[in-house]
Parts: structure tokens; sequence; C-alpha cells
């Protein structure tokens, strides 16, 4: 017998005599989809009233897709089909309840060659998320968004199937987006198979670290990266980064300069945001006050006094590198190497593993190298 959840469907479909496996009868199946191009919802006067309500032509269609013989058949009936409506149920999984992981070849359909998941019908995304095996996974892997929905699909077959996804990710090593996605995966599930980081960190691990926080795979709310943009108040006026060392723990601080007036409650500010194994969650956010002693009270003027006080003397504006790091929390880390101007990354356009001076930082904080500034990218 199947799950009786599918038998339900089924008769939901008008079904009113099911075989012995609790559904339509094969036959009958075969012969109302061998008649079908589309999986429409069919128009009203196709209805059909029951005790149970209204049977529509996706009801009756739905109700046969579920009654094959078996996922393979199944994949190659809902394949050739145009798929104009939705089954009953938002979260529908009943294809996963009927046929298991032998709907992935299916569901593979419904992604495009720019790795767009297209959700038509809605039951394709919750019957992702349902199908655990490698084949799973590898599509999972494929797919850059789900259209009209910002879920990030890979990152929640990964929190559903802890175990797959690290298997199929370590062996993506050293894909940056793998090793982003395995180092977030072992901060949301930590029952995950994943192998603790090294210690001290490679250079690998610390930009994984990075890669993870600036793709929001973080198990916190926190913004996780800083915007390289910014309008009005939180116009941006330059980035510093702090590299520091405290034993065998690394920790890295990105400040985003702010702001277009001098007090008030949109005053300018620094904005720290902070990396590193120590920190909660893998990575803080933190507002400082900027040193603003003189400055004009607001707008073009005093965007020009700020721009050149940054120029001239940084830490005039800033305060010193062991500032910020005792802001978050790291008053113990010790600097290894600073960079002004530092050139935050955009994520949409590439992570931080892809930016040389983002690699610089990290060089220094397996190498140990001395406090220097850093060119930026080229």
């Amino acid at each position: 017998m199947v799950d009786p959840r599918v038998t339900d469907a089924v008769r939901g479909g008008g079904v009113g005599v099911l075989d012995g496996r609790g559904l339509m009868r094969l036959a009958d199946a075969r012969a109302l989809l061998a008649g079908a191009t589309a999986f429409v919802r069919g128009d009203d006067g196709d209805a059909a009233h029951t005790p149970g309500g209204f049977v529509l032509t996706s009801d009756r269609l739905w109700a046969a897709l579920l009654s094959l013989a078996d996922g393979a058949e199944f994949v190659q009936v809902a394949s050739r089909l145009t798929w104009e409506f939705h089954p009953r149920g938002f979260d529908n999984v009943d294809l996963y309840l009927r046929y298991g992981d032998a709907i992935v070849p299916w569901l593979a359909t419904r992604v495009d060659g720019a790795g767009v998941l297209h959700n038509q019908p809605w039951c394709v995304v919750p019957c992702l998320l349902a199908c655990g095996d490698a084949a799973a996974f590898e599509l999972a892997w494929r797919i850059a968004r789900v259209d009209g929905s910002p879920l990030d699909l890979l990152r929640a077959w990964c929190d559903c199937h802890p175990a797959e996804a690290a298997r199929g990710l370590a062996a993506r090593r050293p894909a940056p987006r793998a090793v982003a996605h395995l180092t977030a995966l072992r901060w949301r599930r930590p029952d995950a198979p994943v192998p603790a980081p090294a210690r001290p960190a490679t250079a690998s691990d610390i930009l994984g670290h990075l890669d993870a926080c600036a793709l929001e795979l973080t198990a916190g709310s926190v913004r996780a990266w800083p915007a390289v943009g910014g309008k009005g108040d939180r116009t941006p006026h330059g980035f510093r980064a702090i590299a520091a060392r405290a034993g065998d723990d690394w920790a890295l601080v990105i400040e985003r300069v702010e702001g277009a007036r001098a007090a008030g409650v949109q005053a300018a500010r620094v904005l720290g945001f902070g990396f590193g194994p120590r920190l909660p969650g893998g990575a803080v956010q933190r507002p400082r006050a900027l040193r603003l002693d003189g400055a004009p009270a607001a707008g073009a003027p005093f965007v020009a006094w700020l721009r050149a006080r940054l120029a001239a003397d940084p830490e005039a504006v800033l305060g010193p590198p062991a500032a910020a790091l005792a802001a978050l929390g790291l008053a113990d880390a010790r600097v290894v190497a600073v960079a002004w101007p530092f050139t935050s990354v955009d994520p949409r356009a590439k992570l931080p593993s892809a930016s040389l001076e983002v690699r610089a930082l990290a060089a220094a904080l397996t190498e140990g190298a001395p406090a220097a500034p850093l060119s930026p990218d080229a």
C-alpha cells in the first residue's frame, strides 16, 4: 500500500474505486494521461460535484500521475506535459511520497540553462527539498536561484539533508562555493559530519569562512558582509580592513565609514563587520562613533571634510586598529595587517576569495606577517 496521504490525493481526483495499491487503476491512469498534453486546471463546466467538493481536470490528472507503475514511468509522462497549473496544496509533496527520489530527473526538467529553477508547478521546490539522494544534491548544486523567490535552495537543501550535503560539498573542494557552504553547514547543523577546521586555520579555511558570510549562510540574522554602496546618510566614504591573531585563532574586521552629518540619529559612523571562529555565529556587526571634532554640520561640506581627513590621517577619524578589535570583543588579538583604503567586494559579482586583497589578508593571517599596508586589487 502507498502512503495514506497519496491515497487521499487520489480520492480527491474523484476516484471512487481504488485498486489494490490504494490508487487509480493503472489502465485508467494511463488512458487518461495518454490524451493529455498539458497539466491544466480545466473549465468550471468540466468540474464534477462530489461529496468532497469540486473535482477539477487538474485533480483528475494529478490522481492519474500518482497512480503510474513507478517513478520511471512518472518521469516519462510528466516530462512531456506542459505545466500550466498546480496540484492542490502549496507545499505539496505527493510525488515524493509516491515515488521517492526517483522523481529527481523530472525535477531537473524545471531548471533552465542559466540555473534558474522554475517552480511551476509549485510542488517542485518542496519535492526537491524532500529528496535526499546524491542526484538530488547534484540538482540543488546546479540551481543558481528560484524564480520569484529569495530562497537559497542549496542552503535549504543542505539543512534538510546534512549528511548527504557534507559528502557532496566535500567532493567539490576546493571550489569556493563548496568550501563556503561546507563551512556554514557546520555552523547551522552541528550534527552534520563536517570535519572541524584546522588549527591554526589555513588560508582556505579563512577564505571559506569569509565566503560563507558574504553569501549570507550564517545561522543568525546579522548582515554578514559590508555593502559597497549606499545613499544619503548611508553613503560610504571608505573601508578599512584589520587582520588579527590571538593564539591559534584569527579575526578579520572590515570597517565601513558612512554618513553625511556630524550629529543626530543618523550621524556618520563606522560600521564594523567582524569575522572569525571566536565570534558568535562566525560573524558580528557593531557600529562605532567617528572622531568628528571640528567637522561641518552636514551635507557636501561635511562629506568633503570627512574624506579629506580620511585621506590625510585615517586613524584620526577611525581610531587605532586595536580599538576596532576591542569593540568586537577581541581586545587580546594582535594586529598583523591593515589595509587602507580597502576595496570591499560585492558578493553578487564575486566572492571575497576571488579578491587579491582579501587573499593577501588571509595569507597574513596564516603566515603571521608583520603589520604592513596592503595594496588594493589592481
